[in-house]
């Protein structure tokens, strides 16, 4: 199971254009233009750090998936190792002890005696 690494979103996409046009509008007139409130800047330079804050920590987070990933792909190869450890015990304690011995029963096998016996007629159901 690989955990999903984190794309682009339409928020970022859309910052990313208006701080082009920021830029642009910045360029053409030749000054900073401040688009925020008093003791709120909101410029271009502040949007472009903030885009950068965010892709660091989207490489961060991306990072952190990965090792995650890693674990993840550990956790289940062990976990497979383990279920075929355990069917390889089971037929060994089959030969071992055999099929009905207390033995197998306690390693988790079934007893053949204990095994359910199917009917070959369908019951009809009454009406």
């Amino acid at each position: 199971m690989a955990y999903v690494k984190k794309g682009t979103t339409g928020v970022v996409d859309n910052s990313k254009k208006k701080l082009s046009a920021m830029i642009k509008i910045d360029a053409d007139k030749k000054k900073l233009i401040d688009y925020g409130e008093e003791g709120n800047s909101l410029t271009a330079e502040v949007m472009a750090a903030k885009l950068q804050e965010y892709e660091a920590a989207k490489k961060e987070y991306d990072s952190a998936l990965d090792s995650f990933t890693e674990k993840q792909n550990l956790l289940d190869a062990i976990e497979d190792m383990l279920g075929e450890f355990n069917k390889r015990i089971l037929k060994s304690a089959a030969g071992k002890f055999n099929q009905e011995s207390d033995e197998y029963e306690m390693l988790g096998g079934k007893k053949p005696s204990d095994w359910k016996k199917r009917s070959s007629k369908k019951e009809i159901p009454a009406n």
